[in-house]
């Protein structure tokens, strides 16, 4: 059997309560996707648990079919991964994004007024000297700009930050109110240091002062969030018995793979013909290949993504009708399936909503009762819902199977009944 997975962020959005007004997803002429419809299931999934903020790891994480919750893999991690950065045991890591603040006393105490858009060469330069600047006072830390605003710091021994809890940047707060708190006594005060004097280096900064000068914004404090050891989860192999591949022009879906063992391509600035040539060519090597494509038309993904490959799962044969023959030997039927997803909901100004996302799951041995368009209002309809997003890589991947490879006591992997 060969699978697909094909994650098109930015597709879906919330359905609006006028009922004569079309989402994206429902005015896109989609004729692949649409085909795909027909012939599997349309649902929804819920990625982004009750009660959690729709942050992009998080529903990564659950559509690779890990519980997010319990996991540890933080945005920290997946961005020093996906960037080849080494998180050595001991070492703990975490995300640190630039921010504005507007200074209400001479003491510094700020307001928080937003995250700074800033060019990569200035971003590059306040990170580099806010890590010597933390060196100097002591502190054996690292920092790697990842992209944008955004680094990761790895702090290698000193401090572990077990049990502490960190908060997001609020609009408006004042920033000394949601610093640090808990876990071992000393570690939260350790941390805030960090984002305390990152505040007093930053507002001096040359590239700062200048930024001032231009009216523009400075990026004047560094955010530091989620510090993390390098979490121990078992590989995407040791937990399915199956090969992946995960083709991603660039993000944190390169750092999951990695984690995962799972291979990555990174395919940058290549187009979407050539993206459906890498997977092609990854399925010929591979059980299951993942490619994840961002704010991309629909209509261009269908026409030039979707349709080459689908001609190349086709040729895998239908089982339905055709006996296993190549694949019997490892307790496989022959053919294919697709599944077809977004991970998070977004309006139409950027926000994230954590409401269910639609999906199409078809292939072999998957069909509906009902037919449904692939589209927010059809899926909220079907009767497949998965409530708990992680379950769904387990559901498609042997939904409906009589067998699958499982692991063995002694770790090995085997053909099994199931």
């Amino acid at each position: 059997m060969k699978y697909v997975i094909l994650i098109v962020e930015g597709s879906a959005e919330p359905v609006p309560e006028d009922a004569s007004v079309s989402t994206a997803l429902e005015a896109a002429v989609l004729p692949n996707l649409a085909a795909l419809a027909r012939t599997g299931r349309v649902g929804a999934a819920a990625f982004i648990p009750e009660g959690c903020t729709p942050d992009e790891e998080i529903a990564m994480v659950s559509a690779f079919g890990i519980e997010p919750l319990g996991a540890g893999i933080t945005r920290g991690v997946l961005d020093a991964i996906s960037q080849g950065v080494d998180i050595e045991p001991g070492s703990v890591v975490a995300s640190v994004e630039l921010i504005t603040v507007i200074d209400r006393d001479a003491e510094g105490a700020g307001e928080i007024l937003e995250p700074v858009s800033i060019p990569e060469r200035e971003a590059v330069g306040l990170f580099d000297d806010l890590a010597a600047f933390w060196r100097g006072r002591g502190r054996n830390v690292a920092v790697h700009h990842v992209g944008g605003r955004r680094a990761v710091l790895i702090e290698s021994v000193g401090h572990s930050f077990r049990g502490v809890r960190t908060e997001v940047p609020v609009l408006g707060e004042a920033f000394d109110t949601l610093l640090p708190a808990g876990g071992i006594p000393g570690e939260a005060d350790a941390l805030a240091a960090l984002v305390r004097t990152s505040h007093e280096f930053l507002r001096e900064h040359e590239i700062n002062l200048a930024r001032v000068e231009q009216g523009l914004l400075p990026a004047n404090l560094a955010w530091v969030t989620q510090p993390s050891p390098r979490p121990h989860v078992p590989g995407f192999k040791e937990r399915t018995g199956l090969s992946a591949c995960v083709v991603d022009r660039r993000g944190i879906a390169i750092g999951l793979a990695r984690l995962l063992e799972i291979e990555a391509i990174v395919a940058v600035e290549v187009t979407l013909g050539d993206l459906a040539r890498i997977a092609i060519e990854a399925i010929d090597t591979n059980d299951v290949v993942i490619v994840r494509i961002t704010n991309t038309p629909l209509e261009a993904v269908d026409s030039e993504f979707v349709g080459p490959l689908l001609n190349r799962l086709f040729s895998e044969g239908n089982p339905e009708v055709q006996p296993a023959t190549s694949a019997a030997s490892s307790g496989f039927a022959s053919g294919w399936r697709m599944l077809v997803m977004p991970t998070r909901v977004v309006d139409k100004n950027g926000m994230e909503h954590n409401d269910p996302v639609p999906i199409i799951m078809a292939g072999a041995w998957i069909r509906a009762a009902v037919l449904r368009r692939w589209t927010e209002r059809d899926a909220a309809q079907s009767d497949l819902f998965v409530r708990h997003g992680h379950e769904l890589m387990e559901y498609f991947l042997f939904g409906g199977l009589t067998r699958r490879p499982t692991r063995s006591r002694n770790r090995r992997f085997k053909n099994e009944q199931s």
